[in-house]
């Protein structure tokens, strides 16, 4: 095979490749339960994967998970044309009808569910160390303060953690096979410390450009 020969196969491969990255595209509309810790974070990430398509995030009408799912179904009401629609919630001290409520309420409408028990920051420390004991709050909030000093509004968390993301999704998928494997299922407003936050990031993951793409 000569060089010319090569060279156009070669050509003919990277076009094929764009072709299919260049496809890889959806509309994402996320509600976070916050404007800050998860907010900051998702925002982040979305500008480091250069994300093919679009991220749009609902305004925020309050914390509480119900409040939380309006916020989406409000923003549906002016547009609805996304790919996926996912809601960010955590189970702090709301009831288990709350909770669970909105998380029931959610997958009925076709929106996925990131939640974690009992708050988000659980999915950092995820970054850091294995914790499998109850935790609350309080606790979480002190263990990151003695690893990263960490504070809620800190717009860089994202930046902190990011190279210790797979190991954040290892850990958290563990934590939601250890309940199955105790109680045959898992249950979202009993099962502390648990998280499914992993799940949107994969998501996004899949939508990150991986090769610069150039015309031929």
């Amino acid at each position: 095979m000569g060089t010319e020969d090569r060279h156009k196969i070669a050509k003919a491969q990277r076009k094929r490749t764009i072709k299919k990255t260049k496809s890889i595209s959806k509309r994402v509309l996320i509600a976070c339960e916050d404007t800050k810790s998860s907010r900051f974070y998702f925002t982040k990430m979305i500008k480091d994967y250069r994300l093919r398509g679009k991220v749009t995030f609902a305004t925020n009408i309050g914390t509480n998970p119900m409040k939380v799912l309006e916020a989406i179904k409000n923003h549906l009401l002016k547009d609805s044309n996304f790919d996926e629609k996912w809601i960010v919630i955590d189970k702090d001290s709301y009831s288990k009808s709350e909770f669970n409520g909105a998380i029931a309420s959610a997958k009925a409408l076709n929106i996925n569910v990131a939640y974690a028990n009992e708050a988000y920051e659980l999915w950092i420390l995820l970054h850091f160390i294995e914790q499998t004991a109850h935790i609350n709050r309080l606790q979480l909030n002190k263990k990151l303060k003695t690893l990263i000093d960490y504070e809620k509004n800190n717009e860089f968390i994202y930046e902190i953690v990011k190279s210790k993301q797979s190991e954040a999704i290892k850990r958290s998928k563990n934590l939601i096979k250890h309940f199955i494997d105790i109680n045959g299922s898992s249950n979202p407003f009993n099962d502390n410390p648990s998280n499914t936050i992993y799940k949107l990031v994969e998501s996004l993951e899949k939508l990150k450009i991986t090769e610069p793409i150039t015309k031929e």
